[in-house]
């Protein structure tokens, strides 16, 4: 998942803590072993090897997968998981590690438009055929529905909560004060926080970021980001250069920001069925609110440069 994973335990003793730590590492490695792209005998990998033909597939991957899909449903497309070969073709084809230290030539992949209307699920066979030329990368929404899983783990704590890579879920009691607070970060200087999220009900307790400076890599005279315009294959350029979307699952909230930034920020609006809300920053640096569902579910608290309340 390319992310450091940290968990608070509010109410819990230190065996519990210990025990919880151990595991989610091994429901990490776990996750892993099913959706990584970069392990080539991941269920994920042998699928995409597969394309044209069925390949036998995990009740749980069809968890996943089940829900990609019907993100790309609900958002037209804006969210799309057959994104992979361009994402290979700019550059970014392992492990991010080590994405800087290949100075091989990107290249252009415009999706095929209806692959992923056109995969195939036997249920009762239990397998799924992608069409020739497609291959996926669940990224976010997997991650997301990691996190969903661990907190679903952990729920009967007084309270918690898990952040992997800035997308993250509180639930219960804060470790201080009368409400989870979560800062979001400016996307031009990665030192500051741009403004506070007080959570104020569980309706909005997933927060999921996307942002433009995030994973980026180069390549000759090009700076390239990994989030893809599914249209165009190419990074996507638009209004918005970050997105925090506030949803009751974080798999809602990671489909959210895709959908907002891939969108270009056309019509700033959120299906009323996802999330409770969004925040954007745009190219102007002003700090912008997309109501959602359950708008009273959070307040937001702006900052100033100094880090003050502005």
């Amino acid at each position: 998942m390319g992310s450091r994973i940290e968990l608070i335990t509010v109410g819990v003793d230190d065996v519990a803590a210990d025990q919880a730590l151990a595991a989610a590492r091994e429901f990490a490695e776990d996750w892993e072993e099913q959706f990584s792209r970069f392990r080539p005998r991941s269920e994920l990998s042998r699928l995409n090897e597969s394309a044209g033909r069925a390949a036998p597939v995990s009740a749980g991957f069809l968890v996943v997968l089940d829900a990609a899909l019907a993100a790309y449903e609900r958002t037209g497309g804006l969210f799309d998981p057959s994104i992979l070969p361009s994402l290979t073709a700019l550059g970014y084809d392992r492990d991010f590690r080590e994405v800087s230290a290949n100075s091989g030539p990107a290249r252009r992949i415009v999706p095929e438009p209806g692959l992923v209307e056109r995969i195939a699920i036997d249920r009762r066979a239990g397998t799924v055929t992608l069409p020739p030329g497609c291959a996926l990368d669940f990224g976010g929404i997997a991650k997301g529905i990691f996190v969903d899983r661990l907190v679903e783990r952990f729920a009967a704590w007084p309270g918690g909560s898990i952040n992997a890579g800035g997308d993250l879920r509180v639930w219960g009691e804060p470790p201080d004060g009368d409400r989870w607070v979560v800062g979001i970060e400016d996307p031009v200087d990665a030192d500051r926080e741009r403004c506070l999220l007080s959570i104020l009900d569980p309706a909005a307790g997933a927060i999921a970021t996307s942002a433009m400076n995030r994973h980026v890599w180069q390549r000759g005279t090009e700076r390239y980001h990994h989030l893809i315009d599914p249209a165009t294959g190419l990074p996507v350029l638009g209004r918005i250069v970050s997105a925090t979307a506030l949803a009751p699952d974080l798999a809602t909230a990671e489909v959210a920001t895709k959908a907002l930034l891939v969108s270009g920020g056309r019509g700033m609006s959120l299906n009323p069925a996802d999330a409770s809300g969004a925040v954007v920053i745009d190219v102007t640096g002003t700090l912008l609110v997309v109501p959602g569902r359950f708008p009273d579910a959070f307040a937001i608290h702006p900052l100033d440069s100094d880090g003050r309340a502005a």
